[in-house]
């Protein structure tokens, strides 16, 4: 293998659980657990690959027992590798990693906005110049008493380094919370004396997009508990949100320009700035185009997005009706769009969410020793077992 390859990787912490049972993995607010453990030796592992030499020790600062790692101690490794992103949804970086989560005073990992100041989207907004950096995180880890994670000492990583994902943030958050608010406000303007059967009336019109559209996923029913479910422990209504996968929530943002198109009116102020956010939403899907992909368009239709749904929000502040609620992962949203930079395509988890899958139906266990050591190890005897020796160099 040539001297000057350089690999990029990605680390989903999530995979980890997948394989290993979550009771050995986590300890609130502990340093001293399973995963910690492993991405000590992962951020060892990477220190050697960016040197670029065998190590001499173990991860421990142990020397080598082994003849065979004696004999090759600071000899040239010939490959190079570095952590250039880490990628997941915002639960495992706040479980996982102890960035700042929605429920934090402090809701984001990536600025000091607070629940209040994310109301505020325009250019003006505050959270705007007030960037979070890699020390101030470790700083914040330290008052709060929680461990700084093992990547951080990978080189190169760094704050920014944690990806904020599309597929959680937007097609399972915002979209999902903005559909079913738009559904459900439109929802009396369809025919029958039910919401079920106005329900059926909208699943109608919208097969008859999916035919005109032809969408590779789709929604095979659409019920009202599907657009707003009533809370168990209150028995209160809850905010509305389409539940559906985030493929299919992905294909209806056209569908609900097309709702909002027929049945909001333009002389209705409220209205009017529904239908100018729906407009602004599908944007920013229309951006995500690898062949017309512009940062600064999706920046601006993402910010504008924000700001119209802010103030239908606060149309809506009493509270009680939880209608068009403002959640942090809108403010996650702009940072994605605003801040991070790239087409967000490039970043997303649709793969890994595969790969995960994957990796637990293979992982499954079917009896035996529940440890980790025989969890781990066989699973990966049936992924070697299951794929092909790789070739180097690649065939084209």
């Amino acid at each position: 293998m040539p001297s000057n390859v350089i690999f990029f990787v990605h680390s989903k912490a999530a995979l980890l659980s997948k394989v290993i049972n979550k009771k050995f993995t986590l300890k609130k607010n502990s340093g001293d657990n399973t995963l910690n453990a492993i991405f000590q030796v992962l951020a060892w592992s990477f220190r050697i690959l960016a040197h670029g030499t065998f190590p001499a020790k173990d991860h421990e600062g142990l020397d080598f027992t082994h003849p065979w790692r004696k004999k090759h101690a600071t000899n040239a490794l010939k490959i190079f590798g570095l952590l250039s992103e880490i990628r997941g949804d915002w639960e495992m970086y706040k479980n996982v990693f102890n960035l700042k989560g929605w429920n934090d005073p402090n809701c984001c990992f990536r600025c000091f906005a607070s629940k209040q100041d994310i109301l505020q989207c325009d250019s003006n907004a505050t959270w705007r110049q007030q960037r979070k950096t890699t020390f101030q995180h470790f700083e914040q880890c330290c008052s709060n008493n929680v461990p700084v994670s093992a990547l951080f000492s990978c080189p190169g990583v760094s704050l920014s380094s944690f990806q904020i994902d599309w597929l959680h943030a937007v097609d399972l958050g915002v979209c999902c919370d903005f559909l079913g608010n738009l559904m459900y406000h439109v929802l009396d303007k369809y025919p029958g004396t039910s919401q079920q059967q106005r329900c059926s009336a909208m699943f109608r019109h919208m097969q008859s997009f999916y035919r005109s559209a032809s969408p590779c996923n789709q929604l095979d029913n659409l019920t009202p508990l599907m657009l707003r479910k009533q809370s168990k422990k209150t028995s209160t209504m809850g905010s509305p949100k389409q539940r559906a996968s985030a493929g299919e929530a992905k294909a209806l943002v056209p569908f609900g320009l097309v709702i909002a198109r027929l049945h909001l009116q333009k002389d209705d102020l409220l209205e009017s700035t529904i239908l100018a956010a729906a407009e602004k939403l599908n944007s920013c899907y229309e951006c995500l185009s690898r062949e017309k992909f512009q940062q600064e368009l999706l920046a601006l239709k993402c910010k504008e997005f924000c700001v119209l749904y802010s103030s239908v929000s606060r149309h809506f502040s009493d509270g009680e009706k939880k209608l068009w609620v403002f959640k942090p992962k809108f403010h996650l949203f702009q940072e994605l769009c605003e801040f991070q930079g790239g087409n967000p395509c490039l970043h997303w988890t649709y793969r890994d969410e595969d790969c995960g899958g994957s990796i637990a139906h293979t992982a499954r266990r079917r009896g035996g020793a529940n440890t980790c050591l025989s969890l781990s190890t066989n699973m990966l005897m049936k992924f070697m077992g299951q794929q092909l020796v790789p070739q180097w160099p690649a065939e084209s």
